[in-house]
């Protein structure tokens, strides 16, 4: 098995959306405060979680089928809870039941979502949970 790095993957889907820059406000890895190296209150972060991809059982199509568990989390000013939740919304319509690229047979299918609140600066926080499915 082939290893996707599966985050970078959704971090393009979402950049093709246009929710965001990949690199600028949009990026790979855990929520990092405003205060590191330049980065915007208004963000996505985009982070695998769970560990290894694991194989998808009763599999239907020609090879093999693995999941691996992303965490998206999206973060708006404190004045723009409005903005906040629109863009979350609008991440779970662009990756749930969609094929990202580079997944091949696969899909992303989103489970539940929800407010966080507000963080230690008062800015608006999401949380949303998605599986990817990719062939390997």
């Amino acid at each position: 098995m082939s290893r996707l790095a599966i985050d970078d993957l959704v971090c393009k889907a979402l950049a093709t959306a246009g929710l965001g820059t990949y690199g600028t406000d949009l990026f790979r890895g855990p929520v990092r405060g405003i205060d590191q190296d330049g980065i915007p209150v208004a963000a996505i972060f985009v982070q695998e979680r769970g560990g290894d991809a694991q194989p998808m059982l009763n599999a239907t199509v020609s090879g093999s089928l693995y999941t691996t568990p992303v965490m998206v989390r999206v973060r708006s000013a404190q004045e723009d809870y409005d903005g906040g939740q629109t863009t979350t919304r609008a991440v779970y319509d662009s990756l749930h039941t969609k094929n990202p690229s580079g997944t091949g047979n696969g899909g992303c299918y989103g489970g539940p979502w929800g407010y966080l609140g507000p963080d230690k600066a008062g800015n608006h926080e999401w949380s949303l949970n998605f599986e990817v499915v990719w062939a390997g």
